[in-house]
C-alpha cells in the first residue's frame, strides 16, 4: 500500500521520527516544529543544521536523518528552499563517515598506490594519498584543501621535519567553539620532500583538487584495481586512508592513545575502534592473494627511492 508518493510504511517511521524531532526541539529551544515552521523558518533550518550534527554525536543512522528531514520538507513543503544548510551537513557525514565499511589501507599497500601514482605522472593523487594517510584527514577534508592551507618544511621553522596542514571548518567546530584545526604530517624525509616539491607548485588560492569528490575516487579505483585486482580494487576507497593512518599510527607510536586522538582529532576515544582496526589490517593483507602482496611489498620497498629521484629530478629542471 502507497501513501501518496510514499509507502505506508515510510509514513508511519516520518510520524515517529517527527515526533523525536519534536521531543529534541522541545528540549533544546522550548518550541515545537510546527510554531518554528509557521513563524520562523531561518531559525528552523538552523536548528535543523544543529539536530543533525547532535545526530551524528548520537550516532542516529544517516537514513532516519534524511528521512527526519524529507518529513520536516513534506510536511512544511514551503521551507524547501531554505534547508540546503542540513542537506549539506547531511552529505558531508555521508562522504566523511560512509556507512558501507571500508578497509583500512595498510601501510605497505599505500605505498604502492603511491608509487603507481608517481609513475602515472599523476602527482597530486600521490600527494593527496600520503596527506590524507599520514595526516589522518577525512576525504571531504582532503579535497578541500588549498595551497594556503599547508605549511611547508621551507615556511616552517628552521629544521622541522614535519609539514603543518589547516582544516577550515572542521566537523566539531560547533561543539568545540574552533573554526581551525591543525594537523601536523610527519612521514620519512624522502615522502616530505616529494609533498614539497608537488605542492610548492601551487599559487595560495588554488585548491590542490579542484574537481568533484568522486573524481577522486575513481583515480583511486584505477590504481588499486591496477595493484590488486579488480574485486580486492573496488574495496579501497578514500575513507580507507583515516582508518588505514590510524591503525598505523596506533601501532608505530606503541599504541599511544592520547597521541592518536590528539592527531586524528577525536575529542572522546571512545571512538577509536571504528578507526584502529589491527585484526581487519591483517585480515587484509592475508586476503590479497600473494603474488599481488609480493608486487605491492616490492613497490613499495621501491618507493623512497624513486621519490628521490623524483627530487633530483626536479631540482636539475630547476637548475637548467
Amino acid at each position: 500500500m502507497r501513501k501518496g508518493p510514499i509507502t505506508d510504511a515510510t509514513a508511519h517511521a516520518r510520524v515517529l521520527l517527527l515526533a523525536r524531532l519534536e521531543v529534541w526541539l522541545q528540549g533544546h529551544l522550548g518550541v515545537g516544529l510546527e510554531y518554528l515552521a509557521f513563524h520562523n523558518v531561518p531559525v528552523l533550518a538552523m536548528v535543523l543544521q544543529e539536530f543533525v550534527y547532535d545526530a551524528f554525536e548520537k550516532r542516529w543512522s544517516i537514513g532516519r536523518v534524511r528521512e527526519t528531514l524529507n518529513g520536516v520538507a513534506a510536511r512544511y513543503h514551503w521551507i524547501r528552499g531554505q534547508m540546503s544548510g542540513p542537506w549539506r551537513v547531511v552529505t558531508t557525514w555521508a562522504v566523511k563517515y560512509p556507512t558501507t565499511p571500508h578497509w583500512p589501507i595498510p601501510l605497505f599497500v599505500l605505498h604502492a598506490l603511491v608509487y603507481l601514482a608517481v609513475g602515472w605522472d599523476w602527482h597530486t593523487v600521490a600527494a593527496l594519498l600520503l596527506l590524507g594517510y599520514y595526516g589522518l584527514l577525512r576525504p571531504g577534508e582532503l579535497i578541500a584543501l588549498r595551497r594556503q592551507d599547508i605549511l611547508l618544511m621551507h615556511e616552517n621553522e628552521v629544521g622541522a621535519g614535519y609539514i603543518l596542514v589547516q582544516i577550515l571548518e572542521p566537523k566539531t567546530r560547533f561543539r568545540r567553539g574552533r573554526t581551525h584545526e591543525y594537523v601536523k604530517i610527519e612521514a620519512p624525509i624522502e615522502v616530505l620532500w616529494f609533498l614539497e616539491l608537488v605542492l610548492s607548485r601551487y599559487p595560495p588560492q588554488a585548491r590542490l583538487w579542484p574537481y568533484p569528490y568522486r573524481t577522486f575516487r575513481t583515480h583511486l579505483g584505477h590504481l588499486s584495481e591496477r595493484l590488486l585486482g579488480t574485486t580486492l580494487g573496488k574495496k579501497v576507497l578514500p575513507s580507507g586512508l583515516r582508518t588505514g593512518g590510524a591503525t598505523w599510527f596506533f601501532e608505530s607510536s606503541g599504541e599511544d592513545v592520547a597521541r592518536l586522538c590528539w592527531k586524528g582529532r577525536w575529542a572522546d576515544h571512545r571512538m577509536l575502534p571504528h578507526y584502529v582496526q589491527q585484526l581487519v589490517v591483517q585480515k587484509i593483507t592475508l586476503a590479497i592473494p600473494a603474488e599481488a602482496r609480493r608486487y605491492a611489498k616490492q613497490l613499495e620497498g621501491d618507493l623512497l627511492h624513486l621519490l628521490t629521484l623524483f627530487a633530483v629530478d626536479a631540482v636539475n629542471h630547476w637548475e637548467d
